[in-house]
């Protein structure tokens, strides 16, 4: 896959107005910027990978939205997605903390999403647990040893974010393809949540996990970058 087979595909703002239609109707909201949206692009991706994607591992669910924006596409997947589903980072910021707007992303709340909201009838496995708990690990592993899709969206912390790569990139399958979500650059920075605390320590940064893993050793061996569609930086395995 290539940046411009993204960028010229079919009419991209068909894809624009399904996210914003989904945004409409579930609970809660999908997680995007109006002005910079690019939630779409997940789609177009899925819907360019055809029926070559199996498996569709998500890691960091929210309210389902980006979930759900894949699984419009017609082409049959299994979908699994995981979340704390306990609000916002609740590691750092506590149990329960919560969108002011729309309260806690409950599983219950998620599944009546999706339940709502799969006109093709895709099977979906939402997974309750941290993505660095080493049951969830085992039980990814264990039940999808292969998957062609992996969407990065969870802690978004240096760390939190090189451990899902370190933990879940293995599954992915040649010609398979992973992306990294508020991968914040350029225009998108202006639209970032805040990434330090009081004392000035980075504790959200995407961007330097990402690009500590594209130039670790041994990285264009395996994976080439097809580049950065709005915050969204994505990868293919190549072996």
């Amino acid at each position: 896959m290539k940046l411009t087979d993204i960028f010229e595909y079919k009419n991209l703002e068909f894809y624009k107005e399904v996210v914003n239609n989904l945004n409409s109707k579930i609970n809660g909201r999908v997680a995007l910027n109006p002005d910079l949206q690019s939630t779409h692009v997940l789609y177009v991706i899925k819907d360019l990978m055809g029926y070559s994607c199996k498996t569709v591992l998500e890691i960091g669910t929210l309210w389902g939205g980006a979930l759900l924006t894949m699984m419009q596409c017609k082409y049959e997947s299994k979908f699994v997605s995981m979340d704390m589903f306990a609000g916002f980072y609740p590691e750092l910021l506590g149990e329960g903390n919560s969108d002011q707007n729309f309260g806690i992303n409950t599983i219950e709340l998620v599944t009546d999403n999706v339940n709502k909201n799969n006109p093709h009838q895709h099977e979906v496995d939402l997974i309750k647990g941290s993505s660095h708990d080493s049951e969830v690990i085992n039980y990814v592993k264990g039940n999808y040893p292969t998957v062609e899709l992996l969407f990065i969206d969870g802690d978004h912390a240096k760390k939190g974010v090189l451990q899902d790569w370190n933990d879940y990139s293995d599954l992915v399958t040649a010609g398979g393809i992973v992306v990294f979500d508020d991968y914040w650059v350029g225009e998108y920075e202006r639209a970032a949540w805040r990434k330090e605390d009081e004392d000035g320590v980075k504790w959200m940064d995407v961007v330097g996990a990402v690009d500590e893993i594209t130039n670790s050793k041994g990285f264009s061996e395996k994976w080439k970058v097809i580049g950065l569609f709005g915050d969204k930086k994505i990868l293919e395995r190549l072996l």
